[in-house]
């Protein structure tokens, strides 16, 4: 409540300064922005092909696919105290990355009174070597695509696939990424 009134007192300040500007200030303030997106629009570059892959439920999905008896129950990586990631069945009782452990855990359990089954969430403590060897393994092929890719994080990589593509169609197309 501290930070919503802080955020209404904020946008009350900023409405306030708003009216009092005059038309002139805000003709001005138009065109400096109306010149920076301007500038903007003329250093875009529309000559590159680029990707940004990021994968959902990463952790969950490696649990998952070493333990498939989880595949249809609520499942969160993490513990009691924070939750690094939810499967898509937690998710359905509203279960998300990010929370505390014990409120995804009440949400599974209390499901009846949101017009969901009672469940149980069950907490997989995180592997991050196993997630690192299984991230190893997707940037390989990643890289395949893209020798220079760069990876945001264990789950996320950012790819300029505009050689391969250039590549591709001198080769008469095809897939993979030879």
């Amino acid at each position: 409540l501290k930070s919503d009134r802080r955020v209404d007192e904020t946008v009350a300040l900023l409405q306030q300064k708003l009216q009092r500007s005059d038309e002139g200030a805000r003709r001005s303030a138009a065109a400096v922005v109306a010149r920076q997106v301007a500038a903007l629009e003329a250093s875009r570059r529309a000559d590159r092909c680029c990707a940004v892959i990021d994968f959902d439920m990463f952790y969950a999905a490696v649990e998952i696919r070493d333990r498939p008896e989880l595949a249809d129950k609520p499942v969160a990586v993490g513990g009691i105290g924070m939750i690094s990631t939810a499967n898509y069945v937690a998710r359905r009782w509203g279960v998300r990355s990010a929370m505390p452990g014990f409120i995804g855990q009440a949400l599974c359990r209390r499901g009846p009174e949101f017009g969901m089954p009672r469940g149980e969430l069950v907490f997989v403590r995180p592997d991050f070597a196993k997630y690192s060897a299984v991230a190893e393994v997707a940037r390989a092929i990643f890289r395949e695509y893209d020798p220079k890719m760069t990876a945001g994080s264990l789950d996320e990589a950012y790819l300029d696939l505009t050689d391969h593509l250039h590549k591709r169609a001198r080769d008469g197309g095809g897939g993979g990424a030879g």
